[in-house]
């Protein structure tokens, strides 16, 4: 019989585009060394049952299921994976050579089982229950799968890290604006889900200063976050939050326009 080698296929039904998510699309350099010791003993013993086989048997199916038995063994370059290869004991080629024995019992008396692929993502419930809570997080451009959730979050946190470091900045030219001492001025700088830019104190004089000169902190804002959407200025010096849409940001510059 001739052995139905895996053929890449195009997702049709939700079930495929579930399955078809685990595979990695990124080129990342790593594989696993026993994947080749696992083909090449599936073909041998392939050739060596010949017509027993039973037919509708896949490649794929045969070396999933010994893989999914045997510890991985992966490595990053080319030097390591041929130390692997030398490595390679004769108690784990006795493994392997058992391991593919055992998926064409398996599979030769239960055809049908290479039929049906693995509904791998319907039964990961953790990673279903987590997937809204970092969708809500990250904000990503398109939907989140296994596929891509890594570069998504690695956008994310480079983001991050550029908004952190805008905010650092905007917090120290404030607090010169102002005649603040950045070490004893209490004050704190964040941006809100919404992308407003949020300044907390716990001084009054602080507060204060920044509640009645607030064209000061619009200016810097806008200059660090041009598309600003508004300003609060928070403190238990203040009845309540002081919030600035970014129309009344505007308007305080042009009252103010001798900053510019």
């Amino acid at each position: 019989m001739t052995l139905q080698e895996p053929k890449v296929a195009t997702p049709r039904y939700e079930e495929d585009i579930e399955f078809y998510s685990y595979f990695i699309t990124a080129p990342y350099s790593f594989v696993n060394v026993l994947e080749s010791s696992v083909i090449t003993e599936t073909h041998r013993r392939i050739k060596q049952m010949g017509k027993s086989l039973t037919p509708g048997i896949k490649l794929d199916d045969i070396v999933c299921y010994v893989l999914n038995r045997l510890p991985p063994q992966y490595v990053s370059h080319i030097l390591k994976f041929r130390e692997k290869n030398q490595q390679e004991s004769p108690e784990l080629a006795k493994e392997v050579h058992q391991g593919v024995i055992d998926s064409l019992m398996r599979l030769n008396s239960s055809p049908a089982r290479a039929k049906t692929p693995l509904p791998l993502a319907r039964f990961d419930l953790d990673f279903r229950q987590a997937l809204p809570k970092v969708e809500a997080i990250l904000n990503p451009p398109k939907p989140l799968s296994v596929g891509n959730i890594v570069d998504q979050i690695e956008i994310y946190l480079q983001n991050r890290n550029d908004i952190e470091a805008k905010l650092a900045q905007l917090l120290q030219e404030v607090c010169q604006s102002y005649g603040l001492d950045l070490d004893t001025a209490g004050l704190n700088v964040r941006q809100n889900k919404d992308g407003s830019i949020g300044f907390y104190s716990n001084k009054s004089d602080t507060s204060w200063k920044i509640a009645e000169q607030p064209h000061l902190a619009a200016y810097l804002s806008l200059i660090h976050f041009p598309r600003l959407p508004g300003l609060i200025l928070t403190s238990p010096a203040l009845s309540s939050p002081l919030r600035f849409s970014r129309r009344e940001l505007f308007q305080e510059l042009a009252n103010n326009n001798d900053i510019t």
